[in-house]
């Protein structure tokens, strides 16, 4: 039997090697039709790879970084630092497609009152002091039968008529996106100096509006705040972003900001406890207190990182993130990327179908051609397969032998036909995943 078996495999190998340039041109046809059968779909993504990093390449930033918004109308550091936190947890799948993520603190407007411009604000402070005094020794001179007078209102300081605003942005990176001009950055202690007093940094053009500069002082107040909420801060540099048009500032113009270190936006954020020898105004407690504050974090897509089969994952990962922000905290993000995704499968859809018309017909015509051949090749052997027959072969035998030459040229098409297929689409374009 196996004496048989090697006898017939040598018949089949010298019959090959008999009708090599036919069997050659049978196996270019089989590679043709091959590779065109793995074009059609391999063209077909390369045209969708090509369209897709050219929408994530021109979107604007807005289309495809995440932006998480959540605001506070009592800030503290504790807030944010937990809801920072939460953030970090959950945006581990994404840090493949955003790998970096920045976060800024933003307050609403805060008022500027001159300490001695129309109004000497200190000065009146003092004179009510010792107008308290007076009040309240005379309060305690009275008679068990008489009535006390009205202890005088302190003079918090007011706001003049067209008093400038600006608002107060901070991070724990913030002196990383700035540059100072003149003075020197914020210290970024627990009370800065230990005198009592907020030192800021004042945006470049901030500054000239309001025509202060290094050493200067001026009140600060909540545009929504309480009256007594305020405080002096001392000017300690003028600064200028060092990329104005970086996706840390959005929309903000960051040349007409208040900034102050995290830390310390946080002390001052929150009232605590002072000697109210030590304020003019006698309050007990330091810090605005109250304050309207956005926490905003903003993810950087990495415009090179997406490819067609990571499309599903990146939506679910965009979609997990928010939901989990949403049900752990009151955190909103908006995510552009899943709509211009969503555009991208449309267009797939209507340029693909004409690709797979038009190549379909290609295959079609190259697999009636190499059927073609075929039986032309087989019609010239039909002496060959009478004179077998003749000589005692089956008709098992007789097919046996084509058929073990279909598959040798078919395994051998296979095998080369995806890297040809590949090397074609290569030369037309980038070659899909």
């Amino acid at each position: 039997m196996i004496l048989r078996l090697v006898t017939y495999a040598g018949l089949v190998v010298r019959r090959l090697w008999s009708k090599k340039g036919i069997l050659l041109g049978s196996f270019l046809g089989a590679t043709l039709v091959i590779a065109l059968l793995a074009i059609v779909p391999l063209y077909e993504d390369s045209v969708a790879a090509v369209d897709l990093l050219f929408s994530v390449r021109s979107a604007a930033d807005d289309e495809v970084d995440l932006t998480s918004t959540t605001s506070s109308l009592d800030y503290s550091g504790t807030w944010a630092a937990s809801n920072r936190s939460l953030v970090n947890e959950n945006r581990d799948g994404l840090e493949t497609w955003y790998p970096t993520m920045t976060e800024r603190i933003q307050s609403r407007e805060f008022l500027f009152i001159p300490i001695q411009g129309a109004v000497d604000w200190v000065g009146l402070a003092e004179q009510w002091q010792i107008d308290l005094e007076a009040a309240i020794a005379r309060n305690e001179a009275l008679g068990p039968d008489e009535e006390p007078e009205p202890l005088p209102n302190p003079p918090y300081p007011r706001p003049p008529q067209e008093a400038s605003t600006a608002r107060i942005v901070t991070s724990p990176t913030i002196d990383d996106q700035l540059e100072v001009v003149t003075g020197e950055w914020p210290e970024n202690g627990t009370d800065q100096r230990g005198d009592g007093m907020l030192r800021v940094a004042l945006g470049s053009d901030l500054a000239s509006t309001v025509a202060l500069g290094v050493g200067d002082q001026v009140v600060l107040r909540p545009f929504t705040g309480a009256p007594e909420h305020f405080e002096i801060v001392e000017v300690a540099a003028i600064v200028q972003p060092v990329d104005p048009g970086a996706t840390f500032w959005g929309v903000t113009n960051p040349s007409v900001q208040i900034f102050v270190p995290g830390t310390v936006f946080d002390l001052w954020a929150t009232p605590r406890p002072r000697d109210p020898q030590r304020d003019p105004w006698l309050r007990e407690a330091a810090g605005f207190g109250g304050l309207n504050v956005e926490q905003r974090w903003t993810m950087t897509f990495d415009r090179e990182s997406l490819d067609l089969t990571e499309i599903d994952q990146v939506r679910t990962e965009i979609a997990n993130f928010q939901a989990s922000l949403a049900r752990e905290a009151p955190i909103a993000t908006f995510a552009g990327l899943p709509r211009l995704l969503d555009r991208f499968d449309v267009r797939k859809v209507v340029f693909g179908g004409p690709i797979l018309a038009m190549l379909a017909l290609v295959v079609g015509g190259a697999l009636y051609f190499l059927v073609y051949t075929a039986a032309l090749t087989l019609e010239r052997e039909a002496p060959e397969i009478a004179l077998l027959k003749s000589r005692g072969a089956s008709a098992w035998q007789t097919v046996g032998i084509h058929l073990a030459q279909s598959v040798a040229i078919a395994a051998l098409a296979a095998l080369a036909a995806p890297t040809v297929a590949r090397f074609l689409v290569g030369l037309t374009g980038r070659i899909p995943p």
